[in-house]
C-alpha cells in the first residue's frame, strides 16, 4: 500500500527540491495551517480569511505571473538586442 504524502510533506518536498523558494514555502505553510484550522476546528475569522487570500493571491501572483512576466521582458529584450544587430 503506498502512502499518500500530507500537504505539509508535499510542500517541503518542493521546497527541498528547489521548487518554491522560502517565501512561498511561508506562504503555502500559512494557507495550510489556516485551512486546517477552518476545515477541523471551524476556527474562522474574516480577518483570518483575508490573510489566507493575500497568501493565495500572493502564492499565485508569485508562481505564475511573476515568472510570465520576467519570461515577457527577457524575450522582448532578446528581440530589441536581434533588431539591433539587423538594422
Amino acid at each position: 500500500m503506498i502512502k499518500k504524502k500530507s500537504l505539509y510533506q508535499r510542500i517541503e518536498i518542493l521546497f527541498n527540491k528547489g521548487f518554491i523558494r522560502l517565501r512561498l514555502k511561508e506562504f503555502a505553510e500559512e494557507i495550510r495551517v489556516e485551512g486546517n484550522n477552518a476545515v477541523h476546528d471551524g476556527d474562522t475569522s474574516p480577518e483570518n480569511l483575508k490573510a489566507v487570500f493575500y497568501f493565495v493571491t500572493s502564492f499565485l501572483r508569485e508562481v505564475y505571473s511573476d515568472e510570465k512576466e520576467m519570461s515577457l521582458i527577457r524575450e522582448r529584450r532578446a528581440q530589441r538586442k536581434n533588431q539591433g544587430k539587423t538594422s
